[in-house]
């Protein structure tokens, strides 16, 4: 299946106690603090959350090679204004992902062969997004119902489809059901799951 249902855990004391000294701050402020140790930590905690699955595609996360593995704002962090919720440290905002096909030493031709967070960042700056808060445009793994039958595989091309029967029977994130299939399309194209 992809995109399981991602429970996450209550955040990391050091973590609340940064964003509360630094309520303005930013995802590089944290992960340069201290050497990088509590985002190193936070970073294990998020992938623990998450079985060491990417969030979207679900292949698994080397949890020896920490390099392999991002640390992806759903929310993107450039959407992020001023007096507003600060999504580089909001902890429901975090999400462990794969490299999206930005593996040093990687032949593929790119952008083509991006995917997950890679594809959502190249995706914003080709089509000028200006709101970057995709709650309720695409799927969002901590909203999804447990068991979900969503999407289906075509075995004749290998391609990710929605169900669309089960799609226009369920809601998400508060939407009518009638929006879901629409949500299911544009998270496969924004996060290019069928590369």
């Amino acid at each position: 299946m992809t995109l399981k249902r991602i429970n996450k855990t209550p955040e990391d004391k050091f973590f609340s106690n940064f964003k509360a000294q630094n309520p303005n701050g930013t995802w590089d402020d944290f992960r340069n603090h201290e050497q990088g140790v509590l985002y190193k930590r936070l970073k294990q905690h998020i992938c623990i959350d998450q079985m060491y699955l990417c969030a979207y595609c679900e292949i698994d996360l080397d949890c020896e090679n920490e390099h392999e593995i991002k640390v992806e704002h759903f929310k993107s962090k450039s959407g992020s204004l001023p007096g507003g919720i600060n999504w580089h440290l909001e902890w429901s905002n975090l999400l462990a992902v794969c490299l999206g096909g930005t593996n040093e030493g990687d032949d593929y031709q790119l952008p083509v062969n991006l995917s997950c967070d890679s594809y959502k960042s190249h995706y914003e700056d080709k089509n000028k997004v200006i709101d970057k808060d995709w709650t309720g445009k695409i799927l969002l793994p901590l909203t999804l119902p447990d068991a979900h039958n969503l999407f289906v595989f075509d075995k004749g091309t290998g391609k990710l489809l929605p169900n669309e029967p089960y799609c226009n029977s369920i809601s998400i994130d508060g939407k009518p059901a009638a929006e879901t299939l629409d949500i299911v399309n544009k998270t496969i194209e924004v996060l290019n799951l069928n590369c």
